[in-house]
């Protein structure tokens, strides 16, 4: 992704600098990332594309004490190293040699909305330079837009650095592609009690949309995959390296 502009002026209409904004947005990557993580808490993490340091937070507050994040946004690393994260502003010109002098030395690499941003003639070379920062058998979180939900179009074009939206399928193929084993895609929406969810409107009104867009998957292509086709607006993979 370029870095001739301050992106942190368009990410700053869903994120605000705020301790309350920065507490809620952890507590949120909290309920989706946990159960992705080891139960070792001493296992060392990469976030790759940090952000303002959301899910490095996250991961702090899970009592996970060894990690560390880089970021192409010089405003948004800032606003992360004031939170006492180590996230490091790094130049997309300057991230192979910061990943290749790093090799072998993560359990975990975290790459959230991030592999969307990187034009697909590039995506390949740097998946495979962060499996090579993996131990071997480390995980790989990535989390994209979903071409299958309803709402795809709009995520796919409300931010002009997108380059593309995956599916179930296309993750899997370019993951693949960079060498990466065990790759198990799903959706991104956190889990929540079901109680909460029965009685909760707009959880409701989702599960009757997303059903009706099941059948209409169903009515279309006629596959037997239209029960587990992910929709939810993002897609998460876990993969490993062998």
């Amino acid at each position: 992704m370029t870095e001739e502009f301050d992106y942190s002026q368009f990410y700053a209409r869903w994120h605000e600098d705020s301790d309350a904004h920065f507490a809620a947005m952890t507590r949120e990557d909290a309920r989706w990332l946990l159960p992705h993580l080891p139960a070792d808490r001493g296992a060392r993490l990469l976030d790759f594309g940090a952000g303002m340091g959301f899910l490095l937070g996250a991961a702090r507050e899970a009592g996970f004490t060894d990690c560390v994040g880089l970021d192409s946004d010089a405003g948004q690393a800032a606003r992360a190293q004031a939170r006492g994260l180590d996230v490091a502003h790094v130049p997309v010109a300057d991230q192979a040699a910061w990943l290749e002098g790093r090799a072998g030395q993560f359990d975990i690499v975290t790459m959230i909305d991030v592999l969307e941003h990187i034009p697909q003639s590039e995506q390949l070379a740097v998946l495979a330079r962060l499996l090579a920062v993996l131990k071997p058998g480390g995980r790989l979180i990535c989390r994209v837009p979903n071409a299958n939900a309803s709402f795809a179009s709009r995520f796919r074009y409300i931010d002009w650095t997108h380059q593309i939206a995956f599916t179930e399928h296309s993750l899997d193929f370019v993951l693949h592609g960079a060498g990466f084993a065990d790759i198990a895609v799903k959706d991104a929406d956190p889990p929540r009690r079901r109680w909460f969810s029965l009685f909760h409107p707009r959880l409701i009104a989702r599960a009757v949309f997303r059903l009706r867009r099941r059948v209409e998957y169903w009515a279309e292509f006629g596959s037997p995959d239209w029960r587990s086709v992910p929709l939810s607006l993002n897609i998460i993979a876990v993969a490993r390296r062998p």
